[in-house]
């Protein structure tokens, strides 16, 4: 029976998920571009969506390709499996250049803080 499960649950696992996000990401869309021919839109928000989902889906296609074709891999499953895993971290380490990209209060948020953190970090250098 894990013969025909494993295929089977790396289907659930592995595609469906990515599946709905991007049929859901294109329908926002075509929301979007719906909604924006009769009035003004954010777009801000849209494409905060639109990129998020975009990097998730392309961080998890080789950990998806890798499930696939685990069973006929040979002696560079081990490498290929760690890549997968280390690609992952993408979509972790993206959100934070997205977020500065495309939302302007985040953006003015992420400088006061850093412009924060240098000052006080120059004041306590003075002070050595």
């Amino acid at each position: 029976p894990w013969r025909y499960l494993k295929p089977l649950s790396s289907l659930l696992v592995g595609v469906l998920p990515d599946t709905v996000i991007v049929v859901t990401t294109s329908l926002l869309l075509l929301e979007a571009r719906r909604v924006a021919r009769g009035q003004s839109l954010k777009w801000q928000g849209v494409m905060t969506v639109v990129l998020t989902a975009v990097v998730y889906t392309a961080s998890v296609i080789p950990l998806t390709v890798y499930v696939f074709t685990e069973p006929y891999l040979g002696r560079g499953k081990a490498k290929f499996f760690r890549f997968s895993m280390k690609f992952l971290n993408i979509n972790n380490v993206s959100n934070i250049f997205i977020y500065s990209l495309t939302v302007r209060s985040f953006r003015d948020f992420m400088l006061s803080r850093i412009r924060g953190a240098m000052t006080k970090e120059a004041i306590h250098n003075r002070r050595l």
